[in-house]
């Protein structure tokens, strides 16, 4: 993986837990989160040059979620 695209991967990874930090922010609990995907074969073996971040949540109020996670998008956008 070369400097630029660890960059690039940072940066929404930052954007995940922005996003993380919001929905709980507006109320909604996340019991816990892990990467998914691509980026746990990137991660641990650099394996993949992923252009994005794959997150899975585990929530109490999981229904809620879609709409705080709009929010939260929007927000995350408009910085």
């Amino acid at each position: 993986m070369t400097d630029d695209q660890l960059r690039i991967w940072e940066t929404l990874f930052q954007r995940t837990l922005t996003l993380i930090d919001a929905v709980q922010a507006r109320g909604t609990t996340i019991a816990n989160w892990s990467f998914g995907g691509g980026t746990v074969l990137m991660r641990r073996h650099r394996h993949l040059r992923g252009g994005d971040v794959d997150t899975i949540l585990r929530l109490e109020a999981e229904a809620q979620v879609l709409a705080d996670a709009e929010v939260a998008n929007g927000a995350a956008r408009a910085r």
